[in-house]
């Protein structure tokens, strides 16, 4: 077994999660270092997880030999830059979404990676979901004929009120923070991209975004000021021939109705034990790819564009539509 020494940049509640993912489910892993702007954080976690190396700062992270990729998992205003430095070091990246603020900075860092021979990917978990990845076959193999619409009613939980992510020069905004994850899954699935945008601000916390597909109408219903125990997220795929509807962000249920029969499928893992499968495949991905570039990319470039882009596109049909009303 190839291991593969990896560096992580943020020692907050999120590196614990996807510490403990790793350690789960990828032993050919070895965390070499890790750093924070907060250095005791950084010892504190390194303690938890037996990390042997706490570097002062990324910079000196990023000269560790021995690294061949570095995890980034800091609050999303710093991606670009560590994603940049990290690339500049000749180092593999998975950055947590957005990887940047802006389509020029994603694009530019999409470029260093390509001319620098390494990986650069983010945590797009929905397309690793075995119910996500069933929906594709489905519409990739015709099996329902062809799919017609899709509709997702999101009420999702809110964040605390002195959270970083309602100041969106930190966080980039519910587009490119939250938005951003269901508009790359309706890519996935679909297997297109969208030619038409459109977007209503119902209040300061919901919206309805309405994208048109060459084939596929899709529409999401979203509001982010609810409690934990209200989130709730169901998705309805119409097709010529049948209906499958999915609960929950991370679906624990998919149900394939047609005029003949009804099929449910049920998650097998915990709630916890798939998002942090989930997480784990993202890195795995990378690190095999970085040794065999025939493996198929469930996360390209072009992917890590789109995920900036076309957030950033609906933001700006809505801000038209505001100024000419």
């Amino acid at each position: 077994m190839v291991t593969s020494k990896i560096g992580v940049i943020g020692a907050g509640a999120f590196t614990e999660m996807c510490l403990e993912a790793y350690q789960q489910f990828l032993p050919e892993i070895v965390i070499e270092s890790i750093t924070d702007l907060k250095i005791s954080q950084a010892k504190k976690v390194a303690k938890k997880f037996g990390i042997k190396d706490v570097a002062k700062n990324p910079a000196e992270l990023l000269k560790i030999d021995s690294i061949t990729t570095v995890i980034i998992l800091t609050p999303p205003n710093t991606h670009r830059q560590l994603a940049w430095d990290g690339l500049e070091a000749e180092k593999n990246v998975l950055v947590e979404k957005p990887i940047a603020f802006t389509e020029s900075e994603a694009r530019s860092l999409i470029e260093l990676a390509e001319k620098k021979g390494r990986q650069l990917t983010a945590n797009l978990v929905l397309r690793y979901h075995p119910f996500h990845q069933r929906l594709r076959e489905i519409v990739q193999q015709g099996t329902l004929g062809q799919l017609r619409e899709i509709v997702t009613k999101a009420d999702m939980a809110r964040y605390p009120t002195d959270h970083w992510y309602w100041n969106a020069k930190i966080s980039g905004g519910f587009f490119l923070n939250t938005y951003c994850h269901f508009i790359d899954l309706y890519n996935y699935i679909i297997g297109d991209q969208p030619t038409r945008f459109a977007c209503q601000q119902k209040t300061g916390y919901s919206h309805l975004i309405e994208l048109g597909f060459p084939k596929t109408q899709v529409r999401l219903k979203t509001n982010l000021d609810v409690s934990n125990d209200q989130e709730s997220v169901e998705t309805t795929y119409t097709f010529d021939n049948g209906v499958v509807t999915t609960f929950g962000w991370l679906p624990t249920r998919m149900v394939t109705s047609t005029s003949t029969k009804t099929e449910e499928l049920n998650e097998t893992l915990p709630k916890l034990d798939r998002y942090q499968q989930l997480l784990a495949s993202v890195l795995k991905d990378l690190i095999v790819r970085r040794t065999d570039s025939r493996r198929p990319q469930v996360i390209n470039h072009q992917v890590l564009l789109e995920t900036v882009r076309q957030p950033l596109t609906v933001v700006c049909q809505m801000s038209s539509i505001k100024h000419s009303s």
